[in-house]
């Protein structure tokens, strides 16, 4: 899963996006987890920093989990934004539920 920015600023909080393929449309969908626009573009440079940074932030295993349940849509033909937005709120907002 491609996970990125969506903004041109250099400096304060943006949230974490990922495109997904529903049938044969590609969405882009807001992760719902924030991080800081500095410490993720020098982060991003190679994979393993990526992957380091967003294990740093708690992050890996929320991501992990979207990545399972949309395998889980995409098998039963299930795969809309509408699911794909409240598998993602499930996931990410469980702990604050």
């Amino acid at each position: 899963m491609n996970i990125y920015i969506r903004t041109k600023q250099t400096e304060g909080k943006a949230y974490l996006h990922t495109s997904v393929r529903c049938g044969s449309i590609v969405e882009r969908f807001n992760l719902l987890m924030q991080v800081d626009v500095k410490k993720w573009l020098e982060a991003s440079k190679t994979e393993r920093k990526k992957a380091n940074f967003l294990d740093s932030m708690n992050y890996t295993q929320k991501i992990q989990e979207i990545e399972k349940g949309l395998k889980v849509l995409r098998k039963h033909n299930k795969c809309t934004k509408e699911e794909v937005e409240k598998l993602i709120e499930n996931i990410v907002l469980h702990q604050v539920r």
